[in-house]
C-alpha cells in the first residue's frame, strides 16, 4: 500500500490518463479521488460515472450531453458529465463495460479534447483528465474484440493496481478502527474482542473494503456496548466462512449463541444466563467439559463482570448496596468496576 500511494502521488503530479485496476470493492474510487485531490486540478470538479450502471443507449447522452429533441424523452438540453468535469477529473468506473461503439467517441475525446452532444454538430472544447477503473482484464477483452486496443493504450498511460484486502490483512485492524470511528459521533467507538479479531483476520473478504465497511456497520447496529463480539451475533448475520471458522474455533458451550436465528427471542442477557448455567454445570462430575476446552480465566472474568453488573442493576447502581449484596467492601467493588471497565452502558458479556 505504501508503494501504491507513492505511485498515486507520482500520477497526481502529471496530467496523463490513469487506469486503476483491482477487484470489486477494493477501493478503486478512493484511489481515483486521491489522484484528483493531489493533482493541480484539485480545485476543479471530480465527476464519477459507472459505465456499467447506465443502459448502453443512454450512456452516450450521459457522457456527451444532448440537445432538446435529439431523441424521445430529450425534453431539454443536457450538458453531460464530460462538460460537467471541465477543468477537473472525470472518473469512469467499470470502463470495461462501455459499449464498443461508444469507445470510439471516447477515444476521440482523448485525442482531440472536444465533444459533440447528441443531436448537435457543435464541437465543444473541454479540458478534462480521464481516470478510469475496472475489475476486468482489459487485455483479454481486447483479444476478444470487446474492447478497442487503441483506447486501452490511451487509458493505460499510468496504471495503478489496488491490492485485494486479503493481500493486505495487516491493515485490517486499522481499517476496522477507521470504519468504526466514522459511525460514532462522540466517545470511543466499540472495538472487537481479540478472539473476534483473530477470526476476522482469517477470513478472506471476497467483497474487500466494501464488505468490511458493511460488516462493521452491521456490528455497530446490533451492539450497544463498548465491545463487539461476533460469537454472540446471530448466525444469519455472519458470512458463511466466518460461521465455519467460529464452529471450528469456539468451544461447544458457545454454539447456542452462534446458532441463534435473527428472530430468536433470546437476547444478550438470555445468552449470558445460559452460559453461566453451563459454566456451573461443568463443576458437576457427570457433566464433561467441551472437547475443545475453554479459556478458564476469560470465563471467570466474564462471570465476574456479569454478576457485578446484575448486582448494580438490581440496586439502581448504588455501589454501597451492591457491595453488600456481593459481600465485599465498597472500595473493593469500586476498584473492580474500574479494572473491568464496567459502566451503565456496558452490556452483558456474551462471548
Amino acid at each position: 500500500m505504501l508503494e501504491l500511494w507513492q505511485l498515486v502521488e507520482a500520477a497526481a503530479r502529471g496530467d496523463t490518463s490513469v487506469l486503476i485496476r483491482g477487484e470489486t470493492g477494493a477501493g478503486k474510487e478512493v484511489v481515483a479521488r486521491q489522484v484528483h485531490r493531489l493533482s493541480p486540478r484539485r480545485g476543479g470538479p471530480f465527476v464519477a460515472i459507472n459505465c456499467g450502471a447506465i443502459p448502453a443507449d443512454l450512456l452516450e447522452s450521459e457522457l456527451f450531453g444532448h440537445r432538446k429533441g435529439a431523441f424521445t424523452g430529450a425534453i431539454s438540453d443536457y450538458s453531460g458529465q464530460l462538460l460537467a468535469a471541465n477543468g477537473g477529473t472525470l472518473f469512469l468506473d467499470e470502463i470495461g463495460d462501455m459499449p464498443r461503439a461508444l469507445q470510439v467517441k471516447l477515444l476521440r475525446v482523448l485525442e482531440e479534447r472536444v465533444i459533440v452532444p447528441v443531436g448537435s454538430t457543435e464541437r465543444i472544447s473541454i479540458n478534462v483528465r480521464i481516470v478510469s477503473a475496472t475489475h476486468q482484464n482489459l487485455e483479454t477483452l481486447t483479444e476478444q474484440n470487446l474492447f478497442r486496443e487503441d483506447l486501452f493504450y490511451r487509458l493505460n498511460v499510468f496504471p495503478l493496481q489496488v491490492p485485494a484486502l486479503r493481500n493486505r490483512m495487516g491493515d485490517l485492524p486499522e481499517l476496522i478502527a477507521y470504519f468504526s470511528a466514522k459511525l460514532v459521533t462522540e466517545g470511543e467507538p466499540p472495538s472487537f474482542t481479540q478472539e473476534s479479531m483473530s477470526i476476522l483476520l482469517d477470513y478472506h473478504w471476497p467483497g474487500n473494503l466494501r464488505e468490511l465497511s458493511n460488516f462493521v456497520a452491521r456490528m455497530h447496529a446490533i451492539s450497544t456496548g463498548p465491545v463487539l463480539d461476533i460469537t454472540a451475533v446471530p448466525k444469519s448475520l455472519l458470512p458463511a466462512r466466518i460461521c465455519e471458522a467460529l464452529e471450528n474455533a469456539c468451544p461447544q458451550w458457545r454454539t447456542d449463541a452462534l446458532n441463534l436465528d435473527a428472530d430468536s427471542p433470546m437476547d444478550a442477557q438470555g445468552i449470558m444466563d445460559h452460559r453461566l448455567e453451563q459454566a456451573l454445570s461443568f463443576t458437576q462430575s457427570d457433566v464433561p467439559l467441551p472437547k475443545d476446552g475453554f479459556a478458564l480465566k476469560d470465563l471467570l472474568q466474564d462471570i465476574e463482570i456479569n454478576v457485578i453488573r446484575k448486582a448494580l442493576d438490581s440496586t439502581q447502581w448504588n455501589v454501597s448496596s451492591a457491595a453488600k449484596l456481593l459481600d465485599m467492601h465498597r472500595t473493593t467493588l469500586i476498584q473492580k468496576i474500574s479494572k473491568l471497565d464496567i459502566s451503565q452502558d456496558t452490556q452483558p458479556v456474551t462471548n
